[in-house]
């Protein structure tokens, strides 16, 4: 939807001369006008829609809504206009002058203005749904190009100013080639912006549609930004609003979510990737989709490029990067936008001084601080020496590396983790030198009991690799048969692609793999088995398949697939662990609690785990924390017991002592007694 504003002027003659009923009565002038915008919705065919906001009698304001794909022009809304003016309110010599394409929010706002003055009726103007701006579950803003139409020279003129990358120079080779026509059809690719900033990206959005609107592919200006969007966000009205009154125009949707912790993002935003794809695949032909992916936080990229990719085709555009000497123009271009000398030649010659190579997105980074401190500085002096509240930084989940080396045994598993981050150091010297890539897959196999950490392991394996720069997106995927295998024909292979592509840049975790074919030879399994071992190969450079599960059965699992045990580099074994190895856990997450254990009850918990140990897939490091969670509501009950009116001191309640774990969990290795006679 492409909406206007316009101002309709004329003269009055004959008994229908409606600035003689403005002079009589406001009453009636309301309902004149009111009478003017029915037949204006009356007038215009399904997909149009024109009301009176403001004016008087002599000049109309109008705003107008169009349907984008109606070849839209000045001749074509005059002659929408002139027949409901000429009939409703008596007016000759009309002419439609000041026509200005508007954004949805402006278009929104002219509908309450006419609301206030009581200029509408129950009409269709209602229909038009641009109330979304308020929305909890995403933010949307809008802003409007120049329309004036570019050359060629031009817009590369633009991307060398914005340090263009070679990826934005080459699409815009082909945006003006010759070879394409220069009328809006539909678009034949959307774009996938990946930058470390969102103002950087949006430089980069900015410019993509001033080409393409110079070249006839985009009939509007209007250029929608929807960004914060949180886990609820599915099934909302408003977002497909969003999407109906972007047909023709520009919708930039950054990926990074909202600023919640959302844990996996791959599962925290099923639903919503879900329905942004379905939108997606809906009005792409119509609405010109560019998403953002920031290279700080990649949030829900993965996870939606997997499920539209098939059905749309995106280019890849990256930020672009240039030395002192560009960076010097560009902040200086940053700073005369400004409305106040954000910084002065000797500002920005400081602020570069020190790095040979700038990122736009640095730039803006830089700007932005000098900024904020100008307006204390600069404009607001007697805040210089305000004191400010030091907000003390708090680490979400600290290193990753450093919370797998804090973990008890598991020496293989840290081993591995070394060796693969130096073999990459190595390829970088390797590339450095001029010798040539020689990147090797990385897949793994893990195999031992429930509860030896396995998916703890593989979770950590993913950060870690994504902080060394080994994983480009760090992604965490989860899977098991009911995930990768259909139930009818021809449905398996395109869940497992969907999940490789989901993972791209990351971690592929099929927990209980041998699951996909155990005992069911010829069955769905078999083909999820062929494409994974297909994907493993197309995915080499930018996924790791991790299999995971029980030692015996993966191993007997292997051997019926020669082709997947010929692409697994690591098999990592993860033992059961031992009575103190149990103990030090335990003790671990008991610190990690506030609790504190005293030497007897740690003996206490070690012989209660020998005897765990005795037993058959007793649970391993789940059996640790499960006693650890029965002991805390022991100790609830005996403090509460024991309370007897006195005040609890701090160290009772943080305080575990050896009765606190006579639980339900310490059976493990007794022996069972039973009631009645047994043979």
């Amino acid at each position: 939807m492409l909406f206007f504003s316009c101002k309709v002027s004329g003269r009055y003659a004959g008994r229908m001369n409606l600035e003689k009923v403005f002079e009589k009565s406001r009453r009636e002038a309301e309902s004149a006008v009111c009478k003017i915008n029915e037949a204006l919705c009356d007038e215009l065919d399904e997909g149009r829609c024109a009301f009176i906001y403001s004016g008087t009698p002599g000049a109309w304001h109008v705003a107008v809504a169009f349907n984008a794909k109606e070849n839209f022009s000045a001749q074509r809304l005059k002659k929408f206009l002139e027949v409901p003016f000429k009939i409703k309110a008596g007016m000759d010599n009309i002419s439609v002058t000041d026509i200005q394409e508007i954004t949805a929010k402006d278009f929104g706002k002219a509908i309450g203005r006419a609301d206030d003055l009581d200029f509408l009726g129950n009409r269709r103007v209602y229909d038009v749904s641009v109330d979304y701006f308020r929305n909890f579950t995403f933010k949307v803003r809008e802003e409007m190009q120049d329309k004036t139409r570019l050359s060629k020279k031009k817009v590369q003129a633009r991307a060398r100013e914005i340090l263009a990358d070679q990826t934005l120079l080459d699409e815009i080779e082909r945006i003006f080639s010759d070879e394409n026509v220069t009328r809006f059809h539909g678009h034949p690719v959307h774009y996938k912006i990946i930058a470390e900033s969102q103002e950087a990206a949006m430089v980069i959005v900015r410019l993509l549609a001033e080409a393409l609107y110079s070249r006839g592919r985009l009939l509007g200006r209007r250029i929608s930004l929807v960004s914060e969007i949180g886990e609820s966000c599915y099934d909302e009205s408003d977002m497909e609003a969003i999407f109906d009154q972007a047909a023709g125009t520009t919708l930039a949707i950054e990926l990074r979510g909202s600023n919640e912790e959302h844990g996996n993002y791959a599962s925290a935003f099923e639903q919503v990737t879900q329905f942004i794809s379905r939108l997606v695949k809906k009005h792409h032909r119509d609405v010109l989709c560019v998403f953002i992916e920031r290279t700080d936080n990649p949030g829900f990229t993965p996870s939606l490029m997997s499920k539209v990719e098939e059905d749309i085709d995106i280019i890849e555009i990256y930020e672009g990067a240039g030395d002192r000497k560009d960076a010097t123009e560009y902040l200086r271009r940053l700073v005369k936008s400004a409305d106040f000398q954000v910084m002065d030649d000797e500002e920005i010659k400081e602020a570069i001084s020190e790095r040979n190579s700038f990122t736009a997105s640095t730039l803006h980074h830089i700007f932005n601080k000098f900024y904020k401190d100008g307006l204390k500085n600069k404009l607001y002096r007697a805040y210089k020496t305000a004191k400010y509240i030091a907000v003390e930084k708090k680490e979400l989940s600290g290193d990753a590396y450093a919370r797998l080396q804090k973990m008890i045994g598991l020496s293989e598993v840290k081993r591995v983790v070394d060796q693969v981050i130096a073999a990459h150091k190595v390829q970088k010297m390797r590339i450095a030198m001029g010798l040539g890539k020689q990147k090797n897959a990385l897949h793994m196999l893990f195999t031992g009991n429930p509860g030896s950490a396995k998916t703890t392991v593989a979770r950590l394996l993913s950060e870690i690799l994504k902080k060394e720069g080994v994983l480009e997106s760090g992604e965490f995927v989860e899977c098991g048969r009911s995930d990768l295998v259909g139930q009818f024909v021809g449905w398996t292979a395109p869940l497992v692609k969907q999940k490789f592509r989901q993972a791209r840049g990351g971690i592929l975790f099929i927990d209980e793999a041998y699951s996909l074919v155990d005992d069911r030879d010829g069955s769905y399994g078999d083909e999820a088995i062929s494409t994974i071992v297909q994907e493993m190969e197309n995915h080499r450079d930018d996924v790791i398949v991790i299999f995971a599960g029980y030692t015996d059965k993966m191993k007997r699992f292997l051997m019926k697939n020669e082709g997947l045990r010929s692409r697994i580099t690591f098999h990592i074994n993860f033992p059961d662990y031992n009575a103190d190895e149990l103990t030090e856990i335990l003790s671990l997450l008991a610190e990690d609690r506030g609790y504190s254990l005293g030497e007897a009850t740690l003996r206490k918990c070690r012989t209660i785990f020998a005897d765990a140990c005795k037993q058959t897939d007793f649970g391993n490091g789940r059996f640790a924390r499960n006693l650890l969670e029965q002991a805390i509501m022991k100790q609830s009950q005996r403090i509460m017991g024991e309370r007897d009116g006195h005040e609890v001191s701090r160290e009772e309640i943080l305080a575990l002592v050896p009765e606190d774990f006579e639980v339900n969990a310490k059976r493990y290795g007794q022996e069972e007694r039973f009631i009645g006679f047994c043979g």
